[in-house]
C-alpha cells in the first residue's frame, strides 16, 4: 500500500501541474499564442515550465516574464544532439583527436578506413529537444543572471529589450551540451569591463585565444565537448573556442553570437568565429587569429551564415517539415544569411524539374559537393540569393537521405557571368598537369588518375610513373577535371579546368 502511494504522488504532482499550466495557457493570463504552441509540445517537461512561469508572476517581473515568453516561443529550434561517425554499412568508429600525434596523421588513418569501408559520415544518433528536458533552475539561473549582465554593466543596458533577447539572453551559441556558464564565465573575464563594448570584447576575445590552443586534431571531432572539458584540455577546434568565446562575451552582457563558412569553394575546410554587437547595430568580428581572419578576403565564399536563437523565416529550417531530410549546415538549426557583409554577391536563377520541393546549390569540399544554399522553386525556376562570386557550384537534389547531381557544374564568375561546363563542346587544347592543387604538385614515381566530371567523376587518363610522364595531354577545355593519386581518396584535392594557355584552373 505505501509503495502504491509513492506512485500516486508523483503522478498526482503532475497532473496538478498540467491543471495549473492549462490554466496559466488559457487567454486570461495573455501568454502569446506562439509560446503556447511551444508549451503544448512540453509532454512531461510541463511542471517545469509551469514553475517558470509561476516565478516571474509579480508585476515588477513584467521584463523578465517577456525574457521568458521569447526563450520558450523559440525553444521548439533548440537541441542537442549527439551524432555517430559511420562507414558505408553502418559500422561505427571512435576517432580520438588525442591518440594521433598530427592531423595529418588522424586523416591518413581515417583514409585508411574510407578505402576499404567507403565513404565515412556523420549521422545523429539522438536528440535531445530543450522543450522536453530544460530544467526549471538552469532555465531562471541562465535568465536572471543575464538579465543581471544586461541592466547593471556599463555599456549592457544601452541594448534595446529586443537585442538583450536575441543576442545576451540565449543560453545555447549551437547544439552543444546544455550547461550552466554565466556566474563562473562572468567571474573570470569582469576584470575586462569598461565602458567601451568593443574594447571590452576585444580584451575578452584574446583572453579565450590565450587560454584555448586550436588544435586541428579536433576538426573531425564527432561531438561538440562542454566548457568544463575544454578548459581542462586547453585546446579544441574553432566551434568550441567560440562557442565557448559567445558564452564568455554574454556572460559579461555584451550582444554576441557565432558566424561561420559551411564550406569554404577551394579547400577543404569550413571556418567558425565570434561578433560582437553594439547598441547601435554596428558589429566587430572576433576571429582566433589574422591568419584566419585574413581568408574572408583571400579564400573562395560561397555563404557566410550567423547562427540565431530565433527563427528566421527565410531559413530552411524554419520552412521545411519535420520529415524533411536536409543537408548539414542548412536544415539542422536556426540561422541567418549575412553574407553580404563581408562579401559581394550576386543573385542567380536556374531553371530546374517542376516536381523538386527544394533544390540545393553546392561547392566542392572534402571530395564531395556539399550544399552552401537552397531554393524552393516557383513554376520551375530556382532563385538563389546573395551568392560569392569566382566559384564552381553544382545543382543537386536530396532524396534518401543524400545528395545527387540535377545539373553539370557551372562557375560564376567574378564579373557575375556564368560559365557552363561539361557542355557540347568538345574543342581541345593541349594542357600541363603538374599538380593536385594548388599547393600540392604531383609526385616523381607516382601513379595517378585524371578524372573528369559528368554527372559523377569518371577516369579519363592514367599517369604512370609521374617522372617518366611528358606532363601534356590534349584535353576539352570546357570541362571539371581532378587529378587524384592512384588507389588513394580525394579528400584534399582540388577541382580545376584547363586556361587559354593549357594551364591548370584551380578552385
Amino acid at each position: 500500500m505505501i509503495a502504491r502511494r509513492h506512485i500516486w504522488i508523483p503522478l498526482a504532482v503532475l497532473l496538478l501541474s498540467l491543471f495549473h499550466l492549462h490554466c496559466l495557457k488559457s487567454t486570461k493570463p495573455g501568454i502569446p499564442a506562439s509560446v503556447r504552441e511551444t508549451l503544448d509540445q512540453s509532454g512531461l517537461n510541463s511542471p517545469n515550465f509551469l514553475k517558470i512561469l509561476l516565478e516571474y508572476k509579480s508585476p515588477q517581473d513584467s521584463v523578465q516574464l517577456h525574457a521568458a515568453y521569447f526563450l520558450i516561443e523559440h525553444m521548439m529550434g533548440q537541441y542537442g544532439v549527439h551524432l555517430d561517425l559511420l562507414d558505408s554499412i553502418d559500422t561505427s568508429y571512435h576517432f580520438h583527436p588525442e591518440a594521433y600525434a598530427s592531423y595529418a596523421d588522424l586523416v591518413a588513418s581515417w583514409d585508411s578506413i574510407e578505402q576499404v569501408h567507403g565513404r565515412l559520415h556523420y549521422e545523429a544518433d539522438s536528440f535531445s529537444p530543450d522543450v522536453q528536458c530544460i530544467q526549471h533552475g538552469f532555465f531562471i539561473n541562465n535568465l536572471d543572471s543575464a538579465y543581471g549582465s544586461w541592466i547593471n554593466q556599463p555599456f549592457g543596458y544601452a541594448y534595446s529589450f529586443e537585442d538583450f533577447c536575441r543576442w545576451i539572453l540565449p543560453y545555447r551559441v549551437a547544439n552543444e551540451p546544455m550547461e550552466s556558464f554565466r556566474s563562473n564565465l562572468q567571474e573570470r573575464y569582469s576584470s575586462f569591463l569598461s565602458d567601451d563594448a568593443f574594447a571590452t570584447a576585444a580584451s575578452i576575445s584574446r583572453a579565450v585565444n590565450h587560454e584555448l590552443k586550436y588544435d586541428d586534431r579536433y576538426n573531425r571531432s564527432i561531438n561538440t565537448r562542454t566548457l568544463k572539458s575544454l578548459d581542462s584540455l586547453k585546446r579544441g577546434n574553432l566551434l568550441e573556442i567560440n562557442i565557448h568565446k559567445v558564452k564568455s562575451l554574454r556572460s559579461a552582457g555584451l550582444a554576441a553570437t557565432l558566424d561561420y563558412i559551411p564550406y569554404f569553394a577551394d579547400s577543404s575546410s569550413n571556418l567558425f568565429w565570434s561578433v560582437v554587437f553594439d547598441h547601435e547595430q554596428n558589429e566587430e568580428a572576433l576571429f582566433y587569429s589574422e591568419e584566419q581572419a585574413n581568408t574572408i578576403s583571400q579564400g573562395r565564399i560561397a555563404k557566410i551564415y550567423r547562427r540565431t536563437y530565433h527563427q528566421d523565416t527565410l531559413s530552411l529550417f524554419f520552412t521545411k517539415e519535420v520529415e524533411d531530410h536536409t543537408p548539414p549546415f542548412l536544415g539542422h538549426w536556426p540561422y541567418t544569411d549575412v553574407t553580404t557583409t563581408y562579401i559581394p554577391t550576386i543573385d542567380i536563377e536556374a531553371q530546374v524539374a517542376d516536381s523538386l520541393k527544394f533544390v540545393y546549390i553546392s561547392v566542392f569540399n572534402d571530395g564531395q559537393w556539399k550544399a552552401v544554399d537552397w531554393a524552393h522553386p516557383e513554376k520551375g525556376v530556382a532563385v538563389y540569393k546573395e551568392l560569392g562570386k569566382g566559384i564552381v557550384y553544382l545543382l543537386q537534389r536530396m532524396e534518401n537521405k543524400k545528395l545527387y547531381a540535377i545539373s553539370n557544374p557551372f562557375i560564376i564568375l567574378e564579373d557575375g557571368s556564368k560559365q557552363e561546363l561539361n557542355t557540347s563542346s568538345v574543342n581541345s587544347i593541349l594542357a600541363t598537369i603538374s599538380h593536385i592543387s594548388p599547393w600540392e604538385p604531383a609526385m616523381t614515381g607516382k601513379n595517378y588518375i585524371l578524372y573528369f566530371w559528368e554527372d559523377g567523376w569518371k577516369p579519363m587518363h592514367t599517369i604512370s610513373d609521374y617522372s617518366t610522364y611528358k606532363h601534356q595531354i590534349p584535353l576539352p577545355q570546357n570541362r571539371l577535371y581532378l587529378l587524384s593519386e592512384e588507389n588513394q581518396t580525394i579528400g584534399g584535392n582540388r577541382i580545376f579546368i584547363i586556361g587559354e594557355k593549357g594551364e591548370q584552373l584551380f578552385y
